[in-house]
């Protein structure tokens, strides 16, 4: 469940510093966390996506600061669009891969174009993205991710296999993005 109320602000300062919310500055942050090679190429990633470029933030604290704010909203992890009873601790989807059917819904379904949308708030896309109707190419394209196909045979069961197979995560992604958040999520829980 996201943070988000009705008539709530949605937030752009965290403890006196300025932070530059807007989804695809989250998103270039996420995205770069498969690129980089270390830690504080990561760190440098976050502070020069996140924050206005004359803020005088160390990077231990810019880190502190964005995953703050990118786990306030409970779970805004690539996790949290659920269709399937299988898909409760698996990764569902991921912004990179599966950017075009978000793309999509968002203009199919609120008439917003992401491209031109550089100003939307993080929890305010997040919020739109939980709401994506059953009907979205998104939740439709996870449900066949998911798909319990034991009850299907022969030549249904062969296309549903090869339309399930075409639709899954890559292995990197799962696997890598995952392992690199939870490693900043235990960093500081200790």
């Amino acid at each position: 469940m996201n943070d988000f109320r009705l008539g709530s602000k949605f937030i752009n300062e965290i403890e006196g510093y300025q932070i530059q919310p807007h989804f695809a500055n989250v998103l270039n942050i996420l995205c770069s966390f498969e690129s980089a090679e270390d830690d504080v190429s990561k760190a440098i990633a976050i502070k020069d996506n996140f924050f206005n470029k004359d803020c005088e933030i160390s990077l231990s604290k810019a880190i502190e600061i964005f995953f703050m704010f990118f786990f306030s909203s409970n779970d805004t992890s690539e996790k949290q669009i659920k269709t399937a009873p299988s898909a409760k601790t698996e990764k569902t989807f991921c912004y990179k891969f599966d950017a075009s059917e978000i793309y999509a819904d968002f203009l199919r379904e609120y008439s917003i174009d992401l491209a031109e949308s550089e100003n939307l708030h993080w929890h305010k896309f997040i919020a739109l993205l939980q709401g994506l109707t059953d009907e979205s190419a998104l939740k439709r394209k996870i449900a066949l991710r998911f798909k319990d196909l034991t009850d299907y045979k022969g030549e249904v069961l062969a296309e549903l296999s090869r339309a399930k197979e075409a639709v899954q995560l890559p292995i990197k992604v799962n696997e890598i993005v995952s392992e690199q958040i939870e490693k900043f999520k235990s960093y500081f829980n200790d």
